[in-house]
């Protein structure tokens, strides 16, 4: 029921409120269903909206940009591993908690370090 339900109220939204408004209805019914349904895989509730609907949300801009960021931190961690050898547990907790502009300054960075001290030095002096 939950599609059709959905279906209706975009219907409804689109032809009876303004487009700024529209966009909060759609972010309101997103994250009830996130809620209500945690159990959902994105593609689940991506089928109850238009993709450009969902791609408009706050939910999904943030998860966007968490998955980024986690793609990030994974790729700095393996070039520095390629580049120090082992990096500590301490300092992987210490640079998955740093800021998205922290992180691209570290993989700025990185191409001076030759020592894992360097990397110790640099979270010390960015954290």
């Amino acid at each position: 029921k939950t599609p059709q339900l959905i279906e209706q109220l975009t219907i409804q939204v689109e032809q009876e409120a303004l487009p700024a408004l529209r966009e909060e209805v759609v972010q309101f019914i997103e994250t009830v269903l996130v809620y209500k349904f945690p159990k959902l895989s994105r593609e689940e509730i991506q089928a109850m909206f238009t993709l450009d609907d969902l791609k408009h949300t706050r939910v999904y801009q943030d998860a966007k940009q968490e998955g980024m960021q986690q793609g990030q931190i994974a790729l700095l961690l393996r070039q520095l591993t390629l580049k120090l050898g082992s990096v500590s547990q301490d300092l992987r907790s210490q640079i998955q908690q740093l800021s998205s502009t922290q992180l691209e300054s570290l993989a700025e960075a990185i191409l001076d370090f030759d020592r894992i001290g360097d990397l110790e030095a640099w979270l010390q002096a960015h954290s």
